[in-house]
């Protein structure tokens, strides 16, 4: 994620001007908040590193696991000006894309972990509010998980 990040600057700091840049370092901010998310869960206060390092590089431990999370939200809001949505409820192409409703979804649970249920409930409602995804049916719950169940009306993200 950092490579695309870092790569689709310019030299002055800028970010490239095509929509389609935009619109891939959109997504790597969200699989690179997605990943450290992971290791603010499990580890804490995991280093949040926002470059390629190199070996001169030294990580520190963030000051604390809230911070790494408001990070994390924030990471999520700066990325979804430049991401697109699902086209519709039965858009299977779009479960397996960073969406903004996934960039919503991750930054309402890394609020959840935060312990900021109003932030977190304001998040997962723009997921609920696109009218994009829903439960599927009890008689389907078997298939969740399993080949069959791929891309489902209640996949918000995953992984081809």
């Amino acid at each position: 994620c950092n490579d695309v990040i870092d790569h689709f600057y310019g030299e002055d700091g800028s970010l490239a001007t095509s929509s389609v840049k935009k619109r891939c370092v959109a997504e790597a901010r969200v699989l690179r908040a997605q990943a450290q998310l992971l290791l603010a869960l499990a580890w804490g206060t995991a280093p949040i590193v926002e470059h390629n390092l190199t070996g001169a590089d030294k990580l520190e431990n963030a000051e604390s696991q809230a911070a790494v999370l408001e990070w994390i939200a924030n990471e999520c809001d700066a990325a979804i000006p430049d991401l697109t949505s699902k086209s519709s409820l039965n858009d299977r192409n779009g479960a397996i894309k960073v969406t903004k409703e996934y960039a919503y979804a991750l930054k309402g649970k890394a609020l959840i972990s935060k312990h900021d249920y109003s932030g977190a409930k304001t998040a997962f409602k723009q997921v609920i509010d696109s009218q994009k995804y829903a439960l599927v049916p009890g008689e389907q719950m078997t298939s969740l998980h399993h080949n069959s169940g791929r891309a489902s009306t209640e996949a918000v993200f995953e992984l081809n």
